[in-house]
Parts: structure tokens; sequence; C-alpha cells
């Protein structure tokens, strides 16, 4: 993708003349706010993963500890 950016953006800025700023400036927040949601989704999945693994060890635990009693 780099090639393509530095063969076509000269040419590219030229297009957008005096509006390049406010074209660039919702690119850029619209791929911020892409990215941002991307993450907090990947992070709310390996939460869950993490919160699953706890509760199985938990049980494991409380079962060992009813084995252990008898």
């Amino acid at each position: 993708m780099k090639p393509l950016i530095q063969k076509y953006a000269p040419a590219a800025a030229g297009l957008l003349g005096n509006y390049k700023d406010e074209i660039l400036g919702p690119m850029w927040l619209g791929s911020f706010m892409f990215s941002s949601v991307k993450q907090i989704k990947q992070l709310k999945v390996r939460d869950a993963q993490a919160k699953k693994e706890t509760e199985q060890v938990e049980q494991n635990e409380v079962a060992s500890d009813v084995d252990a009693a008898h």
C-alpha cells in the first residue's frame, strides 16, 4: 500500500485543492474511530475470555475442596 500512496499522493493532493484539510480531517477522524471501536471490541473479547477462565478455575477449586472434604 505504501508504494501506491507514495506514487499517487502528490497528484491526489493537487486534486483536493483548497479543501485538503477539510477532507483529510474527517478521513483521519473516521479511521481513528474505526480503529478505536475495533480495539475496544477486541478488549471486550479478551475480558470475556479471562472472566470465563477465572470462573472455570474457581469451579475447579470448589470441586477439589468438596472432594477433599469427603
